[in-house]
């Protein structure tokens, strides 16, 4: 019997940014006529949540300026569909990690004001599904998750609004990884919207060190580096053949809800295969600026076979204290995890054979070979 999910309303992360962000995505973007009340339902939305986000940039943001964050945080980082949920949920288990929630993601200038958050919320976890549609992972507003979605509701350069505009990927990665084409404060504001990210998720979850999961990061090594010079890093990969099955259910399916204009399968594809070598390319370029021992890179099949034994390696390799506190939690959620189905999938020849032309040389870095799960057909 397949696992029950409830059935949730989609609602684009666009309809929670700032009216002038909104307007700035947007400009200059194809949009489908089909989208267009998606579109204009976003922007009355982004118009109602204006006052309350006005206020927490008036009462809050001040102090959190004046906030330091304490503790390196630690960044989860590698490929879409490469381990990084599952390593982020498992690192969270630890009662000190703070992190971005899935509320705050959409809601990241309604979260200090407890009245409005409490209602947001609310209304939230009762529209959104249980279960992620694409592989039935479970869902709640205060799950942790990460926070490029919340960064591109602050200002205009996220990679992620690709989910929105799928055909200009590419564009928006040198844009929002390289920061090619922006004005010349971008880099600033980015940082700035980032800190003040981050010190709201520590108050919200009431943690000592900042967890972040997010893919796009993986690009951006030596801008977090300016940030926090103390920073940690994981870095997390799998074969990169599941890595392109998944990705590409994944973006198809989550693109569903999120476009504003449609893609057919063959761009999407190659947007996926040029993405993943410029997003790992500028990685293994930059990895180097990152001391020895701030860095742990880590194959996903060892975190699935190794699970706890993994963690502990990773506490100890970036001198994470107090392993033992989490230790139990730990074993709790991964014992609760033991019967998580992951998607199988049904794939042609001729695309394996396109993976590996395309990413062979990541192939032979992981030492990976064809999964033997995998039902090939003609």
């Amino acid at each position: 019997m397949g696992k029950k999910m409830r059935v949730g309303v989609a609602i684009p992360p666009t309809a929670t940014s700032s009216f002038r962000v909104l307007l700035q995505a947007i400009r200059g973007r194809q949009i489908d006529m089909q989208f267009w009340p998606k579109l204009i339902a976003s922007g009355f939305c982004s118009l109602f949540f204006a006052p309350f986000r006005q206020y927490e940039r008036w009462v809050h943001h001040p102090k959190l300026e004046q906030k330091n964050i304490d503790e390196a945080p630690v960044f989860i980082i590698g490929h879409w569909r490469s381990g990084t949920t599952h390593l982020h949920n498992l690192m969270c288990q630890d009662q000190r990690a703070g992190f971005v929630d899935t509320y705050h993601s959409v809601f990241p200038e309604i979260l200090l004001s407890k009245y409005a958050e409490r209602v947001f919320r609310s209304i939230m976890q009762l529209a959104m599904p249980s279960n992620r549609v694409t592989d039935f992972v479970d869902m709640h507003t205060s799950y942790p998750q990460e926070e490029e979605f919340a960064l591109g509701n602050l200002h205009p350069y996220s990679l992620y609004y690709f989910w929105y505009f799928p055909k200009n990927m590419q564009e928006y990665y040198d844009r929002a990884i390289l920061f090619k084409g922006v004005k010349p404060t971008a880099r600033e504001e980015w940082k700035k919207h980032y800190q003040i990210l981050i010190k709201k998720a520590l108050i919200n979850t009431q943690g000592r060190h900042f967890v972040s999961k997010n893919p796009p990061n993986t690009g951006r090594i030596p801008l977090l580096l300016e940030l926090f010079p103390n920073a940690r890093f994981i870095y997390i990969y799998r074969n990169p053949i599941a890595v392109f099955l998944s990705t590409r259910k994944f973006f198809s399916e989550m693109m569903h809800f999120l476009r504003y204009h449609k893609i057919d399968l063959p761009e999407l594809e190659e947007n996926i295969f040029q993405l993943y070598l410029k997003i790992l390319d500028k990685y293994e370029a930059d990895k180097q600026l990152i001391p020895p021992n701030q860095l742990f890179e880590i194959q996903f099949e060892h975190l699935e076979k190794q699970t706890v034994d993994s963690i502990a390696n990773i506490y100890e390799h970036l001198g994470i204290s107090d392993f033992d506190k989490m230790y139990d939690p730990l074993v709790k959620y991964v014992n609760a995890k033991k019967s998580f189905q992951k998607n199988k999938h049904q794939v042609k020849q001729a695309t394996i054979n396109q993976v590996i032309d395309r990413w062979g040389k990541y192939m032979d870095k992981g030492n990976y070979d064809i999964p033997e799960h995998l039902k090939l057909v003609q």
